[in-house]
């Protein structure tokens, strides 16, 4: 059983500088859905003693830092971030459970989204305003998990791991490396975008398993494709194993009245693109690719490694932003 410690909004240590109140959503981050990008962190040899206090004061900092994260959407078209420092959920929960027991489990129930304020993948930018909310779980056996929600149209993974990191190295009490942000061009840009807006309405129900792989069964697999024949130079892990699983769980669909599939497949791009951007840039600084396949009775695992190359290379060849949005909108028409 949960119960709920205290909720709070959590605001920055200081007040953002006016010439920043308006924080411009870059293309990428207007295609992005209103959806909510989850983390979890757990830590079992959590030790209570330790002021709650220092985790909420580095959380104010850090949100000085990323002050757009404090700001609110105007509405949920809204292409811009209006950064009025009105902060962010702060919800501490306790729990009977033990975490020990918790972490083993997770993955055979559908217990994970309490861990969440609004609950997992059920988080609607539609409604809910506050652009970041962290849950302070405290488990029976000391352990804790902190749970973070951040919405993906200001946010993607890696900036969600970025943040972290930054508020966890405040905690520490040492120095963090600050964020860079992409200046992007005003509101009223007549650049079209094709938002993605699936419908979140509606419960989900997820199940999680976890599927181990030891290096020599990788490597069998890499041999077992290159034999083939007609494979790309070195195959990696991930095409072997990606296609592998994408072929496994297109078998297993109890829906088959399609006549190809689709695998979805997100590529971080500030490496790639025009200007090298930091790992720790700030949006949606990644572009989508979707490899689409025959039904699983035809396909050949030599087959899918190819394609996923040829996306690849596709978005290597990717310039700057505009053409990492575009190759992306296009993308999202096979999904039609």
């Amino acid at each position: 059983m949960n119960k709920i410690i205290s909720q709070q909004t959590i605001k920055p240590a200081s007040p953002t500088p006016s010439h920043l109140k308006t924080y411009n959503l870059s293309l990428l981050d207007r295609i992005v859905p209103n959806t909510y990008t989850d983390f979890v962190f757990y830590y079992p040899k959590y030790m209570n003693n330790v002021n709650i206090n220092v985790l909420k004061q580095s959380l104010s900092q850090s949100l000085a830092i990323y002050y757009p994260l404090a700001g609110r959407l105007p509405s949920p078209s809204a292409s811009y971030v209006d950064c009025n420092d009105e902060g962010i959920d702060f919800v501490e929960v306790s729990t009977d459970s033990r975490l020990s027991e918790f972490i083993v489990k997770k993955y055979h129930d559908e217990t994970l989204h309490h861990l969440f304020p609004h609950g997992l993948g059920l988080n609607d930018g539609k409604t809910n305003r506050s652009l970041l909310q962290v849950q302070l779980n405290h488990f029976s056996d000391g352990g804790v998990a902190v749970a973070v929600s951040v919405s993906h149209k200001i946010a993607d993974g890696l900036t969600v791991a970025s943040f972290v990191n930054h508020w966890a190295t405040v905690a520490r009490g040492e120095s963090p490396i600050d964020p860079t942000f992409i200046s992007s061009p005003a509101s009223n840009s007549t650049e079209v975008v094709d938002e993605y807006d699936p419908d979140y309405t509606s419960e989900v129900i997820y199940k999680k398993r976890t599927f181990t792989f030891t290096n020599s069964k990788l490597n069998e697999l890499k041999k077992n494709v290159i034999a083939m024949g007609n494979t790309p130079m070195n195959p990696t892990r991930f095409e072997v194993l990606a296609s592998l699983l994408f072929k496994c769980a297109v078998g297993a669909s109890t829906n088959k009245s399609y006549d190809s599939s689709l695998l979805y497949q997100p590529f971080n791009v500030r490496g790639i693109i025009a200007g090298k951007y930091p790992e720790t840039t700030v949006g949606n600084v990644l572009t989508c690719a979707a490899t689409k396949m025959k039904n699983p009775g035809q396909m050949q695992l030599n087959e899918m490694v190819n394609e996923l190359r040829k996306r690849k290379m596709e978005v290597k060849g990717l310039t700057n932003m505009k053409e990492a949005a575009q190759y992306w909108t296009n993308m999202l028409s096979t999904l039609d």
